[in-house]
């Protein structure tokens, strides 16, 4: 029985001594990397470079380019209703025939979206053509500053 103490014992130090390496090895990643996991730059791939426009998707937009006050400027986009978007199966609404696309588009509320800090604003297009063409919504989007 005494030779079998010291072998517990070595085994609850050595379990002690990996568990704490293995906890100041996850905590050093985590803190080197949390930038790298807060702030997804590279993801999705290409989104640094390659932008989608609502025109990919069928949709029409007006680009409204934003400048702040320290010179960034920041993509947005503008998806205005209109009386009718045959080419796309959105759903009818009735309007008065001699109402504007402007007037019909006055009356439909407006999303705004702020797509956050992956990817880019085209790549939550798809989204937006949702409240566009289901719930027949004006978009407004616009894009992150990071």
């Amino acid at each position: 029985m005494s030779n079998l103490l010291p072998s517990i014992e070595a085994f609850a130090k050595g379990t002690v001594a990996t568990a704490a390496g293995l906890s100041t090895v996850g905590f050093g990643l985590l803190f080197f990397g949390q930038n790298y996991l807060i702030y997804p730059s590279a993801y999705p791939p290409g989104s640094r470079t390659e932008v989608p426009v609502p025109t990919d998707f069928d949709l029409p937009y007006r680009d409204l380019p934003l400048e702040t006050p320290d010179g960034v400027k920041l993509r947005s986009y503008l998806l205005t209703q209109r009386k009718e978007l045959p080419n796309i199966g959105a759903m009818p609404i009735e309007s008065p025939d001699e109402e504007s696309n402007e007037e019909f588009a006055a009356r439909r509320p407006t999303i705004l979206m702020f797509h956050g800090n992956g990817g880019n604003v085209g790549h939550r297009i798809p989204l937006a053509k949702v409240f566009y063409v289901r719930m027949r919504c004006n978009v407004l989007m616009l894009s992150y500053r990071g």
